[in-house]
């Protein structure tokens, strides 16, 4: 499954205008519209449309800045009830625009910083309480930090907790803020999810099962992208356009051609290499990559 997230600091618009392009080279099997709640609610039923015109088989899935509500709430600006009604205002757009996936993305603003302010932990229990009971069949995702570890005053249990949402997008982010990632950074930083990922399931902070990462679609080789991805057969990728880069460009590519060949699921680029006659080490190198996107090995970057 490729998951693309379409977003722009300008709104949504300016997302689809920008990733006009990708979407329809790539044809995600996932385009998430990301916004804030109410950017959602003014712009999503139509964007939405714009997107199943152009990619009649793709999902729709909605993504929810939600940072602002629970700022106000820790602040003590608005009560409990009143930051659960802002965030849940997207709950109704999602269900409106015939979204199948809500994702809650929750960040910074969700940390207990300071012990004299409100937890956030029963904000993100509420939330994720009243969508299920008044949109039952809209699953519901959340994407934060990869390493609970190191992010112990987030309220995981809160999103996580009870299995109520069933899908977790940790951000499995490598980037550095300038140029590319270094060789094996990807797989350094996925293998460190892992495993603050396994313990804060042993501490009962994580229920959910369905975990697929969320990659970044910039700063990291596209060889590195594919690596992962294919052997987990499943990602989502921030963001079109305003967060995308040739590389990660160039990894969607390839993805999107391992899928249509037919090569999908766990293990998709060690099956291609062994269909192609290439070495089947699950490893999208050079030869890989060029094979995948029809290039020419000569001048290649290893």
């Amino acid at each position: 499954m490729i998951a693309l997230t379409l977003w722009h600091s300008d709104g949504l618009r300016r997302a689809l205008a920008g990733a006009h392009d990708v979407l329809l080279r790539v044809r995600p099997d996932v385009v998430q519209l990301h916004a804030s709640p109410d950017g959602l609610r003014m712009d999503a039923p139509g964007i939405a449309a714009e997107v199943r015109r152009m990619l009649p088989s793709a999902r729709v899935w909605l993504g929810v800045a939600c940072d602002s509500p629970a700022r106000r709430y820790a602040e003590g600006a608005w009560l409990l009830e009143r930051a659960a009604d802002a965030l849940l205002v997207a709950a109704d757009t999602a269900t409106a625009v015939h979204a199948d996936t809500i994702v809650w993305n929750a960040e910074a603003g969700w940390k207990r910083l300071d012990p004299t302010r409100p937890d956030c932990g029963p904000l993100a229990r509420m939330v994720v309480t009243r969508c299920h009971a008044a949109n039952p069949e809209l699953v519901q995702g959340h994407t934060a930090y990869d390493q609970p570890g190191l992010h112990g005053v987030y309220p995981w249990a809160g999103w996580l907790g009870d299995g109520t949402v069933k899908l977790a997008l940790p951000q499995v982010y490598c980037a550095p803020d300038d140029g590319l990632a270094s060789k094996g950074a990807q797989e350094r930083r996925y293998a460190a999810h892992s495993a603050s990922w396994a313990t804060a399931r042993r501490k009962g902070w994580i229920a959910t099962e369905t975990v697929v990462p969320y990659l970044q679609a910039h700063g990291i080789p596209a060889g590195q992208l594919v690596t992962l991805a294919g052997r987990l057969g499943a990602a989502c990728f921030w963001a079109a356009p305003s967060r995308m880069d040739a590389e990660g460009e160039r990894a969607l590519r390839a993805l999107a051609t391992l899928r249509d060949a037919g090569f999908t699921g766990p293990g998709a680029v060690r099956a291609y290499q062994a269909a192609k006659g290439l070495v089947a080490d699950g490893i999208a190198g050079p030869l890989t990559m060029a094979a995948l996107l029809g290039e020419q090995r000569k001048g290649l970057a290893p």
